[in-house]
């Protein structure tokens, strides 16, 4: 697996601040009162099968593991629209049948489980075939709410209170939520330790897989992940089998993903997020892997007729006192070409349309957010939008809020994106933001990113007005501001090579004009920033290519052309194209390469 997160280390004091504390259940509120049982099942009194609830009442499960095969189905089945208070204590294994379509709690549309864990308890679920470890059964059959001869069922609702759980989904279905080709209804979190974990392309919280995964049958965005509250707790939640106890804050590049495409609470592959909620006092790590929002939509497609137009926007609101880590990781299907990632929050990578909002994320009240997404993505927005070709990064729009209280840092391929909540010179010093609604006027850099501007400007000017001039070397400063940039996107042929030092290390940008978006509502475009989407470490995921400048490398000793490529920051396939290169392997010392 490829490490798909390489940034600089952040200080001990920022991330104590902003990172997820993994605190024990208790410490977030006592124990909400748990209702008496009117039936009790332990290991004297178990069942055989699956235990079938169709009435309204309390069942307490002690000390029970049930690992269903054969022709067994789920363990338990909450079905005809009957509310069950399920109370766990001891040690609980449920396990629907990996051979069959079950999940490990089963519940029908119409029916709620309130689920209770007792001090001292766990509860591990495991799904079936095609179903979530708590929640709906999966289906063959592509059916989504506007299908003309009927859609699939929903999962039914999910209200967890307290308890030690693991959910893991089973093939294709959700840790906790829906199965496959099935959307999600509500789910409510209001305390207890939880870890989901989606499988086969599920959410870990929310959808399970939900298109077709047939090449011409593909249909993105018809399915989402219903109403999702997350109001305490500890939760933790990934599109798939992700070890969190290896992910240190502090090193990055100790996350690396596989291959799931699904967000870690939200939408499956394929399938929207619908509408999330986390505040009061949560605390959520969020996962999401190859393509997948770390909070937000499943993977998408880069083919407009397989996307529905009309799939519900997401719609993240993170608020009180909660506080969010969120990550998404590239695609490591292919190890030499691995693909663009999700939004930490916000849109999966080819999930929203060009022309049309994707959705709206709203932080608030005191909430802490730290979120860093890999490249070709908004740590807090989107990705990739519907229908983008390689080699060029066009964003599906959004709406973000950040209110004035808020802490947060988001990093994207590897770098610090500046918006608004964030340092106007991309610094990662953690300080909070002190506007609702950072703009370009309202956002300055200290007097030493700005005196050498002028002179700056004066410089690209007179390279574009000679247009003889392709190529203008800068040294002065550590940030670029709007304006600069601006001018780069509006004048194609020109490349701007920037070296700076920051925090005692020296970065080299090159920045092709051809290959540069601006947003005005970036007022600086900070140093982590530049290196990571320009800079000779800058990651080859973000699909940026120098153009033809006439510069040339010279090949020296034990040097490989994937090598040179990360060092000029262009593809090994471009070097091969530039320089009429029969064998990729075989370059020879003193050779001399056009890039």
């Amino acid at each position: 697996m490829e490490r798909s997160m390489n940034l600089s280390k952040i200080c001990m004091a920022v991330v104590m601040s902003i990172c997820i504390m993994l605190l024990p259940v208790g410490a977030y509120a006592a124990t909400p009162q748990v209702p008496n049982a009117d039936v009790t099942y332990d290991q004297n009194n178990d069942w055989t099968g699956t235990l079938v609830i169709d009435q309204s009442k309390t069942v307490k499960i002690s000390n029970i593991t049930h690992e269903n095969t054969g022709n067994d189905l789920s363990p338990i089945k909450i079905c005809n629209n009957a509310t069950v208070n399920l109370v766990f204590e001891g040690d609980t294994i449920l396990k629907g049948n990996p051979s069959k379509v079950s999940a490990g709690i089963e519940v029908e549309e119409g029916s709620t489980v309130n689920i209770y864990g007792m001090d001292e308890s766990s509860l591990t679920v495991v799904g079936g075939k095609y179903s979530a470890g708590i929640g709906g059964i999966g289906y063959d059959e592509l059916k989504p709410v506007n299908n003309p001869s009927g859609r699939n069922p929903k999962a039914g609702k999910i209200h967890i209170y307290s308890g030690k759980i693991t959910a893991v989904g089973g093939d294709k279905g959700a840790g906790i939520g829906s199965g496959y080709h099935s959307d999600a209804s509500e789910i409510v979190i209001s305390g207890g330790d939880i870890t989901a974990k989606g499988s086969g392309w599920g959410a870990g919280i929310g959808t399970g897989y939900a298109t077709s995964g047939v090449a011409n049958q593909v249909l993105i965005g018809y399915f989402d992940g219903g109403t999702i509250t997350i109001t305490g707790g500890n939760v933790k939640a990934a599109g798939g089998d992700i070890d969190f106890d290896s992910i240190d804050i502090n090193d990055p590049d100790s996350f690396t993903v596989g291959n799931t495409m699904a967000a870690g609470i939200g939408g499956g592959y394929g399938a929207a997020s619908g509408v999330i909620t986390i505040g009061g006092d949560a605390q959520v790590f969020a996962v999401g892997q190859s393509g997948g929002a770390g909070i937000g939509s499943g993977k998408g497609t880069n083919k407009e007729n397989n996307y529905n137009p009309n799939c519900v926007p997401f719609n993240i609101t993170i608020e009180g006192n909660a506080k969010v880590t969120a990550l998404s990781g590239m695609s490591t299907r292919d190890i030499d070409n691995p693909q663009s990632s999700g939004a930490a929050i916000g849109g999966g990578r080819g999930f929203g349309l060009e022309n049309q909002n994707a959705g709206t994320i709203t932080i608030k009240d005191n909430a802490t957010v730290f979120a860093h997404a890999g490249a070709d993505a908004q740590a807090i927005g989107t990705s990739l939008a519907v229908g983008s070709q390689s080699g060029v990064i066009t964003l599906a729009p959004s709406t973000v809020s950040i209110g004035a209280q808020c802490k947060v840092l988001g990093y994207v391929g590897g770098s610090q994106t500046v918006k608004s909540g964030y340092d106007a010179a991309g610094k990662d010093d953690g300080t909070e933001t002190d506007k609702e609604d950072s703009t370009p006027e309202e956002s300055t850099a200290n007097e030493d990113e700005v005196s050498y501007i002028d002179e700056l400007r004066d410089v690209l000017t007179k390279a574009i007005e000679s247009r003889n001039v392709k190529t203008v070397y800068w040294d002065k400063g550590t940030a670029l501001p709007y304006d600069i940039m601006k001018i780069l996107e509006d004048n194609p042929d020109i490349t701007l090579v920037f070296t700076y030092t920051y925090q005692g290390k020296d970065y080299k940008a090159t920045i092709p004009g051809r290959n540069v978006k601006t947003d005005p509502k970036i007022p600086w475009y900070g140093p982590l920033y530049l290196n990571g989407y320009y800079g000779v470490n800058a990651s080859a995921n973000a699909n940026i290519k120098p153009m033809e400048t006439g510069a040339v490398y010279t090949v020296k000793k034990g040097d490989t052309l994937s090598a040179i490529a990360r060092r000029l920051n262009t593809t090994v396939d471009y070097l091969v194209k530039v320089n009429n290169i029969a064998d990729r392997d075989r370059i020879r010392e003193g050779q001399l390469l056009n890039y």
